[in-house]
């Protein structure tokens, strides 16, 4: 019996003991792992590629202060390092043969991060520049490599009374615009193009009603180049004009100051005849 309970015993300890240790792996800071929490699990969150002929690669992420056995590799080819901080890591790579994603794995102190098709060689942006392998193109250009410059659109628009009136847009209109380039519409009727640049215009809207969406053509060839659906919206308490600073605007309609008259307060009375 005393052979016994001592068993009972002695597994009672050993199973306490497999117990913490399990609970202290589970119990590890954010960042750590192994049986006694000391393993620190860095991994990279950025980085600067090198262009595809090779050259300096720079990560970012969180590396600790401990780097044994520290390897870099990139689609399974030995990145060199060469300087290497807490927060920081520069190490050379040699040629990659296509302009594809590669996976990247970093391994230091016994632990290994991986992260599949992340890596991706630097490319010359014509018109932008280079994010983690991306081209980041400049407003009013697309393609891999920003060399397409991008058709027109507008982001937005002012709004105007329903016999029309001045409205500024901005958008996308080219490098060098020209009043001439390109026929605006608001439904089925012309905007008048006053003045332009790459980003902005500014015209003077035909009469409409209620919600219209705006498109953009050729003026050469007819091509419809772009189409900004519910875009444009008439406003029936405005008045053509603002009433032209010579009146004021009341639900739409303008109520002129002496001398002036018209629908929009444009017209001088010459006459300076007084008024009952």
């Amino acid at each position: 019996m005393k052979f016994i309970a001592s068993l009972i015993i002695i597994l009672s300890i050993v199973s306490n003991c497999l117990s913490q240790s399990s609970s202290s792996s589970e119990e590890c800071p954010l960042g750590y792992s192994g049986v006694d929490c000391s393993i620190f699990n860095h991994n990279i969150t950025s980085y600067n590629a090198a262009y595809g002929h090779g050259g300096y690669v720079l990560f970012w992420g969180n590396f600790g202060n401990t780097h044994n056995g520290l390897t870099i590799s990139i689609g399974g080819m030995g990145c060199s390092v060469n300087a290497v901080f807490d927060s920081l890591i520069q190490c050379w790579i040699g040629s990659l043969p296509e302009n594809t994603f590669y996976n990247v794995s970093m391994t230091q102190n016994g632990y290994t991060w991986f992260k599949d098709d992340y890596y991706r060689y630097q490319t010359d942006c014509v018109n932008g520049q280079t994010d983690s392998g991306y081209c980041v193109c400049q407003t009013g250009f697309t393609g891999e490599i920003c060399d397409v410059e991008s058709s027109p659109y507008i982001t937005t628009i002012g709004t105007s009374s329903i016999d029309g009136g001045f409205v500024l847009a901005d958008g996308w209109f080219g490098e060098s615009p020209e009043i001439e380039t390109f026929s605006i519409f608001v439904g089925n009727k012309k905007l008048r193009i006053q003045q332009i640049t790459s980003f902005r215009l500014n015209g003077v809207a035909p009469q409409g009603t209620g919600i219209q969406d705006v498109t953009i053509y050729n003026s050469t060839n007819n091509q419809l180049l772009f189409t900004g659906v519910n875009l444009y919206q008439y406003d029936s308490n405005l008045c053509y004009g603002d009433c032209f600073g010579n009146g004021i605007c009341n639900s739409g309609v303008c109520e002129c100051y002496y001398p002036w008259a018209g629908p929009y307060c444009f017209d001088f009375n010459s006459c300076q005849c007084p008024q009952n």
